[in-house]
């Protein structure tokens, strides 16, 4: 029995052609952190390959990166020992639903305009907001014609995404003005027949800047004068 002598025995492998398997993590939603107009963002996404040897996983934005509000695409590679690669992707939306904060100004009170039963009056609140973009607004509207008396105004802030916060103030317009008055000429009578005095009747006019005026006399017309 002979045994052939093999002097070079040569074994061929085939290439790895086959890409790794990847799976991404789920669109992720995630409100903006507290004080911030954007968030912290973790996630991982695996991998798996048919062969031996390490799979690389790289990411276009990596794990735990702050992303900016609204929506951000991260693509995720896989990369396998003989540099075959498969991707995919998935979207991170972060959501501002942090209100902002207003602070309403003091209480006002103002004089009536001269002439006027009311007074124009302009004021202003102050609001901060995590993002950009916050806006104030009234009701009634700074600038607005108030009318004697006290009125509430509501201040309002909206940011960007449309979240809001208010608070409320009072404006009260007081009537200082003095109103006008306008006496009759002196008047004089002779006395009642058969009497040492005499009833006399007469009136003042008056004008104010508000409705109601009342004009009264001392002694009253209508009074009994004496010589």
């Amino acid at each position: 029995l002979t045994t052939p002598y093999l002097e070079d025995l040569t074994i061929t492998t085939p290439d790895d052609t086959t890409p790794p398997v990847i799976t991404c993590p789920a669109n992720i939603v995630q409100p903006t952190d507290a004080g911030q107009c954007s968030a912290v963002v973790s996630f991982a996404a695996t991998a798996t390959d048919n062969c031996i040897g390490g799979t690389t996983i790289t990411y276009s934005h990596a794990p735990g990166s702050v992303f900016p509000t609204g929506n951000t695409t991260v693509v995720v590679t896989a990369i396998d020992a003989v540099r075959n690669q498969s991707s995919c992707s998935f979207t991170v939306t972060v959501v501002d639903k942090e209100k902002p904060v207003i602070a309403c100004p003091p209480d006002i009170t103002v004089s009536t305009a001269p002439g006027a039963c009311d007074a124009s009056v302009r004021f202003g609140a102050s609001a901060t907001d995590n993002c950009p973009g916050v806006t104030v607004s009234y009701s009634p509207a700074s600038g607005s014609v108030f009318p004697k008396g006290t009125t509430p105004v509501v201040a309002t802030a909206t940011d960007a995404a449309g979240n809001q916060s208010s608070c409320t103030f009072t404006v009260t317009v007081n009537d200082t003005e003095k109103p006008v008055i306008a006496c009759p000429p002196d008047i004089t009578v002779s006395t009642a027949p058969g009497a040492c005095d005499a009833s006399v009747r007469f009136g003042a006019s008056a004008t104010d800047n508000c409705p109601g005026v009342t004009v009264s006399y001392s002694p009253a017309s209508g009074s009994v004068f004496p010589k």
